[in-house]
């Protein structure tokens, strides 16, 4: 049997040009795309904590919000309530004072009345002398 040394040749040509291909091309794809792999890993685990961040800032964010609501609902009802209190008081003043006047026109009515009825008798006695005296001085004549 004779050996054919060209097998040998293509075997070692075959094997150094897997070689070959392994050390400028297959590991260098392999590491290119370790590093990718790792550059996507950390962006996802960056994504993922920016996301966390954000969800955070806006938890605290919609607290802050619901707070602030709270405070001026709290505002606003004190307002409100001084509001009322304020009315309340004017018109109780008011009422007073209308109280008052009513009380003071009542009196000078009254004051008014018992003067009319005083120069209303004076002028009837008036009155009843001079017809009493027309009556008589008609009489008499």
């Amino acid at each position: 049997m004779s050996l054919d040394y060209s097998v040998f040749i293509i075997i070692i040509l075959v094997l150094l040009l897997m070689f070959i291909l392994d050390h400028y091309l297959f590991s260098p794809l392999v590491d290119i795309l370790r590093k990718r792999r790792e550059i996507v890993t950390e962006a996802r685990k960056k994504r993922d904590e920016t996301f966390a961040r954000v969800e955070e800032l806006l938890r605290c964010y919609r607290e802050e919000i619901e707070r602030a609501e709270e405070e001026g609902k709290a505002v606003r009802e004190a307002f409100r309530k001084e509001g009322e209190r304020m009315k309340r008081e004017i018109i109780e003043r008011a009422r007073e004072k209308a109280e008052e006047m009513v009380a003071r026109a009542e009196r000078e009515l009254s004051e008014e009345v018992a003067r009319s009825q005083r120069l209303l008798a004076v002028e009837g006695k008036r009155l009843s002398s001079e017809l009493a005296e027309k009556l008589l001085g008609m009489r008499g004549k």
